[in-house]
C-alpha cells in the first residue's frame, strides 16, 4: 500500500508513535528473552537450537555484547575454544569494561594453553572488577603454570582476603606454598582452612593429604587422609591415596590391604593396580609385582600416567623390551609425550637422538612445562651431554634439573637430630639391653651414602650360594613393625627408642626375620638389606640383632656426591639437590657412623669403594671372612647375576668392574668448587 509522501503514514490506519525509550525497552526485553531461551535450550542439550536463537537475536541486534558473550560461553562449554575466543573478543570490543567477558576469554586461552594471552585476559578482568575472586584465582593458576610462584602466592593471598571462609581458597594458597617449599606456611594455610569446620569435606582432606605428601611430610599426609575417610568411609580415591602414602612410609602391610581393596571395588582401577605393583617391587615381592604389571599392560588403560608408571616399574625389574613396548604405546597416542621419551632414553643401549635432544632443549624452557617435567628433562640432557663429553653443558643441565623444584633441607634440624641420637645411644645404653633382641646373624645390613657402592657390595655378596640379596628391602623400622606392633620411628623422634622394652624388641626381631626369610629362594642363611639410609637406624638394628654383621660402604666424597647430584631421586632426598647440603650431609653421615662403630656390639666392616675397584679378589676375601662364608668363584663374576636390582645403580652392577667411576669428578673440577669449599667448611675438627 503506497504511503502519503507528506505525512509518512499509512493511509487508512491510525498512527501510533513509539518513543526512543519504548524502543530501547522493547529491544532489552527481546535480548533478555533470547538470552533466557538460548540458555534453556543449551542446558537441555539442544545446542543447535541455542545457537539458532542467538543468531536470530544477533540479526536483529548486531554486535550486542551479551548475546556474543553467551555464544562464546556455549562454545567454551563444549570445548570449542576457537569459536569461543572469536565471539568473546567481539563482545569485549563492544563492551570493554565487563569483567566477566575478560574472565571467560582467559578461560578460553587457558584451554588452548596460550598462557600469556590467558594471563593478560585475567589481569584485565581483575582491573575491571578487583573483587572478582574467580578471576584473581585463575590469574594465580596461570602464574603457577608459568612458574611465577611469588606472584601466584600474592594473588592467592588476595583471594583468601576476598573470602576467608572458603577452604578451597586456603588450599590453593597451601598448594603454591608447597611448590615454593614453604612447609610451615603451607601447613598454616591448611590449618586455617580446617578451622572452618562444616565447610570442610572429604575432598578437602584428600587435597590436604596430597599437599603434605608433596612436602614430604608423610605423617601429616596420613593424618589428613584418615580424617577424610572418617567423613567418607570406604571412598576408593581416599583409600588409594592413603595406600600410596603408607607405601612411601614403608608401612607395606596396610598399604597393600588398602590398594587391594580398591582393586576389589573396581577391577579396572588400573592406577591402584599399578601402584600395588610398585609397592610389591619395592618391598621385594617381585613376582607379585610382575603379576600386577601384566594385568595393567594387558588392560584397556585410558590414563597415560598409568602406562607411564607401569613402564617405570618394568624398568626396575629389568623387563626392558616390555617397557619399550609400553612407552611406544604411549607415544602412538601422544607423540610429544615428554616423560615417555625420557624413559625411552634411559633404556640400556638406547641413546637420545639429535631430534630428541633439540625437542628437550626447547621444551625445558617452555612455560607450560611443569617443575617435574623440567627436572626430568634437565637430568636427561645432563646425562646425554656427559656421555658425549660436553661437560659444561652437562653440568648446566644437571644444575637446572636439580633446581627445578627448589627442594629445601634444614641443616640445623638434621644436626640436632644427629646430636640427640648420639646422646641417647651410649655404651651404657647397649650394656643395659645386652640380653634383648635375637642372636641371629641372618640379617646383613649394608649402609652408606647413596651412590657409594652399596648395590655393588650386595651384588658381590649375593652371588654366593648362601646369601640372598633382598635389595632395598625397606627400613629397619618398617621391617620390624606389624599391624599390631609399630617399631619406634627414630627418624621422626630419636627419643622414641626409649619407650621400647625387651618383649617388644623380641617381637620386632621376629617380624624382621619372618619377612627376610620369606625372601629366600634356596634356604640361604644370610639375607642382605642394602637400603643406604638405614645408617640412621643402626642403633635400632643393633637392639634387634646385636650379633648381626653391618657393612659400611664408603667412597671418595668428590665422586660420591657428584654421583648423587647427577641422579634424580624425585625429591625423596631433599638435601641431594644442593651442593652445600650434600657436603653437610656427608660429614653428618660420617660422624654418625663413627659414633655407631664406637658403641654398638655388632661387628662393623668398613668397605672402601676405591679399594674394591683396585683389588677385587682381595676385597672379596676380606668381605667373605667378615660375613663368615667361603669365597665362591661366582662372587668374582657378580655381573653375571640376573636377579632384580631396583636402584639407580641397576645397570652398572651388571657390568664388569672398571675404574672409570673413580675420579669421575675431575672433568667438573671448576663447577664443583662450591662443593669442595663446603666439604672443608663442614669437616669436623677432629
Amino acid at each position: 500500500m503506497p504511503r502519503n509522501p507528506k505525512s509518512g503514514r499509512i493511509p487508512g490506519k491510525r498512527s501510533s508513535r513509539v518513543t526512543p525509550q519504548g524502543q530501547a525497552a522493547g529491544a532489552a526485553a527481546n535480548i533478555s528473552n533470547a538470552l533466557a531461551a538460548a540458555t534453556q535450550a543449551f542446558q537441555g542439550g539442544d545446542r543447535a537450537r541455542a545457537d539458532a536463537i542467538l543468531q536470530q537475536a544477533l540479526t536483529r541486534h548486531p554486535g550486542q555484547p551479551e548475546l556474543l558473550h553467551l555464544g562464546g560461553y556455549f562454545a567454551l562449554s563444549v570445548g570449542d575454544a576457537e569459536q569461543g575466543i572469536e565471539l568473546i573478543r567481539r563482545a569485549i570490543k563492544a563492551a570493554p569494561k565487563v569483567a566477566l567477558y575478560h574472565y571467560n576469554l582467559g578461560n578460553a586461552y587457558s584451554m588452548r594453553k596460550q598462557l600469556d594471552q590467558a594471563r593478560d585476559a585475567f589481569q584485565q578482568a581483575v582491573r575491571c572488577d578487583p573483587q572478582m575472586k574467580a578471576a584473581v584465582e585463575n590469574l594465580a593458576l596461570v602464574q603457577v603454570r608459568q612458574r611465577r610462584l611469588r606472584e601466584a602466592e600474592a594473588l592467592f593471598e588476595r583471594a583468601v582476603k576476598l573470602d576467608a571462609q572458603d577452604p578451597r581458597a586456603w588450599l590453593n594458597l597451601a598448594k603454591v606454598r608447597m611448590e615454593m617449599r614453604k612447609a610451615e606456611a603451607a601447613d598454616a594455610a591448611i590449618r586455617r582452612a580446617a578451622a572452618l569446620g562444616s565447610s570442610v569435606d572429604a575432598a578437602f582432606w584428600s587435597e590436604a593429604g596430597q599437599i603434605y605428601q608433596g612436602l614430604g611430610d608423610l605423617q601429616k599426609a596420613e593424618e589428613a587422609v584418615r580424617k577424610g575417610l572418617e567423613i567418607a568411609p570406604g571412598e576408593p580415591r581416599l583409600m588409594y591415596l592413603l595406600g600410596t602414602i603408607l607405601g612411601a612410609a614403608e608401612a607395606y602391610e596396610e598399604a597393600e590391604t588398602l590398594l587391594r581393596e580398591v582393586c576389589d571395588i573396581d577391577p579396572n582401577a588400573h592406577l591402584a593396580r599399578g601402584k600395588l605393583a610398585d609397592l610389591y617391587i619395592k618391598s621385594g615381592q617381585v613376582d607379585k609385582g610382575r603379576e600386577q604389571l601384566s594385568a595393567v599392560v594387558a588392560g584397556d588403560v585410558k590414563q597415560l600416567n598409568v602406562l607411564e608408571n607401569a613402564a617405570k616399574c618394568l624398568a626396575l625389574i629389568g623387563e626392558f623390551d616390555l617397557q619399550e613396548q609400553v612407552l611406544l604405546r604411549i607415544l602412538e597416542r601422544e607423540p610429544r609425550h615428554l616423560d615417555a621419551r625420557l624413559q625411552l632414553a634411559s633404556i640400556p643401549s638406547r641413546q637420545l637422538r639429535e631430534s630428541d635432544v633439540k625437542l628437550l632443549q626447547h621444551a625445558i624452557d617452555q612455560p607450560e612445562a611443569d617443575a617435574t617435567q623440567r627436572r626430568h628433562m634437565g637430568f636427561a640432557l645432563g646425562r646425554h651431554f656427559h656421555n658425549v663429553g660436553q661437560y659444561d653443558k652437562a653440568f648446566a643441565y644437571f644444575r637446572q634439573g636439580n633446581q627445578s623444584r627448589g627442594y629445601r633441607w634444614d641443616r640445623d634440624r638434621y644436626r640436632d637430630w644427629v646430636n640427640q641420637t648420639c646422646a641417647i645411644y651410649t655404651p651404657d645404653f647397649f650394656a643395659e639391653r645386652a640380653a634383648w633382641g635375637s642372636d641371629s646373624r641372618m640379617p646383613i645390613l649394608i649402609v652408606g651414602m647413596l651412590r657409594s657402592g652399596t648395590t655393588l657390595t650386595e651384588q658381590i655378596l649375593s652371588a654366593h650360594s648362601d646369601v640372598h640379596g633382598a635389595g632395598e628391602f625397606g627400613s629397619v623400622s618398617g621391617l620390624a613393625s606389624s599391624k599390631d606392633l609399630l617399631a619406634p620411628d627414630v627418624l621422626r623422634d630419636a627419643a622414641s627408642i626409649l619407650g621400647m622394652d625387651a618383649q617388644a624388641c623380641a617381637a620386632m626381631a621376629q617380624n624382621y626375620l619372618q619377612r627376610i626369610t620369606a625372601q629366600t629362594r634356596h634356604g640361604e642363611h644370610f639375607v642382605t638389606n642394602k637400603l643406604p639410609t638405614n645408617f640412621q637406624r643402626v642403633g635400632l638394628f643393633s637392639l634387634l640383632f646385636p650379633q648381626a654383621p653391618v657393612i659400611h660402604v664408603r667412597r671418595d666424597p668428590r665422586d660420591n656426591l657428584l654421583s648423587i647430584y647427577f641422579e634424580d631421586f624425585a625429591g625423596h632426598h631433599p638435601y641431594a639437590y644442593d651442593l652445600k647440603n650434600l657436603a653437610f650431609n656427608y660429614w653428618e653421615q660420617e660422624r654418625l657412623m663413627a659414633h655407631w662403630k664406637s658403641v654398638v656390639p655388632n661387628p662393623v666392616f668398613d668397605l672402601q669403594y676405591e679399594d674394591l675397584v683396585a683389588d677385587l679378589p682381595g676385597m672379596i676375601e676380606r668381605l667373605a671372612a667378615f660375613v663368615g662364608i667361603e669365597v665362591e668363584p661366582a662372587m668374582l663374576r657378580f655381573y653375571e647375576q640376573k636377579r632384580e636390582i631396583r636402584t639407580a645403580s641397576q645397570w652398572q652392577v651388571r657390568q664388569k668392574l672398571y675404574d672409570t667411576s673413580v675420579g669421575r669428578w675431575k672433568p667438573y673440577q671448576r663447577q664443583l668448587k662450591p662443593l669442595f669449599d663446603a666439604l672443608q667448611e663442614f669437616a669436623p675438627q677432629d
